[in-house]
């Protein structure tokens, strides 16, 4: 039920998208189509994420059963401004790593509900969070297959582990795709030969000098 997307709205703006449907095999599939569908097919129209994701979650509640949802984050990168738009539907929360303060960590909660539970008259608006995305940033953004992921013992992988791992990739300035083999050889490390039980996605997003 793990998805993750990236949509070029326009010459200046990428849309980075990552989700998590709840259940698995054919309905969770179904469940990830239908969002990663409607966001593709509709993204041009809107002009903020809050109005995208409450006729996203109309739609998918009056399209699926009572019990099927799902948690989304996206972040729209703007090349010329050189901002980021942020918003959350249940899901994981967003780190972003600052390196002008010596690579200190903020976990970004923005308000609002997974999609597809209430109607829209019962939604609350969902909260967006707009930031200027300088040189050396790091963002990421994860499902939670990661910090959830079980050892032998039932112990999680967690939040700690996560943060230490990610941060310390920050500090040595790795790429993206270093930073995500990095996470997920912790990850697999700690639960060893325990069998994998959800799905486990990373998306990170790293200032360059064009950008990203």
């Amino acid at each position: 039920g793990d998805f993750y997307d990236f949509v070029e709205i326009d010459k200046d703006r990428l849309l980075v998208i990552i989700g998590d449907a709840c259940g698995k095999g054919i309905p969770a599939c179904l469940l990830m189509f239908m969002a990663r569908s409607f966001i593709r097919g509709n993204i041009e129209r809107y002009s903020t994420l809050n109005e995208l994701m409450r006729d996203l979650n109309n739609n998918l509640y009056r399209d699926t059963s009572a019990e099927r949802f799902i948690t989304i984050a996206c972040c729209v990168l703007n090349r010329r401004e050189n901002t980021i738009e942020y918003v959350r539907a249940g899901h994981t929360e967003l780190l972003l790593c600052l390196p002008a303060h010596n690579h200190r960590l903020r976990r970004i909660f923005t308000q609002g509900t997974a999609l597809g539970l209430m109607p829209g008259d019962m939604v609350e608006e969902f909260e967006t969070f707009t930031f200027s995305f300088n040189k050396e940033m790091s963002i990421l953004l994860y499902t939670d297959g990661i910090n959830e992921a079980l050892n032998k013992n039932d112990e999680e992988f967690g939040f700690e582990r996560l943060r230490d791992n990610f941060m310390s990739s920050c500090e040595t300035r790795s790429s993206p795709q270093e930073t995500i083999e990095k996470i997920l050889r912790a990850v697999d490390m700690f639960v060893e030969d325990t069998p994998v039980s959800d799905d486990q996605t990373l998306v990170v997003i790293k200032h360059r000098d064009n950008f990203v």
